[in-house]
């Protein structure tokens, strides 16, 4: 068995999400979860989370902290790795909970007057510190 561990940013996309769900499955293992995939994501999920006696919870993975109309008004918790890709720590986050966050502590700018968040798809993403530091809260870690 070859034990030399990847360098995250040469994989591709697929490796990558693959990656990063193996780092919520480990993540949301340590607090009683398991992940089911979903193979037909329609409903926006990527993933249900199952915890004794909770409900279970839908959820997006996205390789970093994305908000999205398609996900508005709906129960879509949101996932994604912190910016160091050495790191165990994933994020869990209510994609309403996500959107306020962005909205209320974004320090410059709009992200809700971009261009991206603007056209039809309406999509905005992220990787600034800012935000990283205020989701702490919502940090999982699988150490």
């Amino acid at each position: 068995m070859k034990r030399e561990k990847v360098v995250y940013a040469n994989l591709t996309s697929n490796a990558q999400e693959a990656f990063n769900a193996g780092k919520l499955a480990g993540a949301m293992a340590r607090y009683g979860y398991e992940l089911t995939p979903v193979r037909n994501d329609d409903a926006g999920a990527d993933f249900i989370a199952y915890r004794v006696g909770e409900p279970a919870l839908l959820i997006q993975l996205k390789g970093r902290p994305t908000i999205a109309k398609a996900y508005e008004g709906s129960k879509i918790w949101m996932a994604f790795p912190s910016g160091d890709p050495d790191s165990h720590t994933m994020y869990l986050v209510r994609h309403s909970t996500l959107m306020k966050i962005i909205r209320e502590k974004q320090p410059r700018g709009n992200a809700f007057k971009t261009r991206s968040w603007l056209a039809t798809e309406g999509t905005y993403s992220t990787t600034a510190s800012w935000l990283f530091e205020a989701l702490s809260k919502y940090a999982l870690d699988s150490d």
